[in-house]
């Protein structure tokens, strides 16, 4: 079947031709506003302060940062991470009496 009215119409025009316009002036408005202002600071200062009491509550115990400490000096350790390394960049482990 062929289409009786011709081709179909096109518009050059877009649907919503000034939504970028109303877009751009909202966005502006929001960023310029002073409760914006405050509420990104105010938050930003929340995160960090919630951020560094985490890291002080793990560091407050020495003995937890001493075992790590020894754990990650250990051959097991060193041996376990080596495997983990040689998985990508394709190498390959032998024992050292081979």
């Amino acid at each position: 079947m062929s289409d009786p009215f011709g081709s179909v119409p096109t518009r050059d025009e877009p649907a919503f031709p000034n939504t970028s316009h109303v877009a751009t002036r909202e966005y502006r408005e929001l960023v310029r506003s002073r409760i914006f202002h405050v509420s990104t600071i105010t938050l930003t200062l929340i995160a960090l302060i919630v951020a560094l009491l985490a890291r002080a509550r793990r560091i407050d115990d020495e003995s937890e940062g001493a075992a790590l400490a020894a754990t990650v000096n250990s051959e097991a350790f060193r041996l376990a991470l080596g495997r983990i390394a040689c998985g990508y960049d394709g190498g390959q482990i032998y024992k050292e009496d081979e």
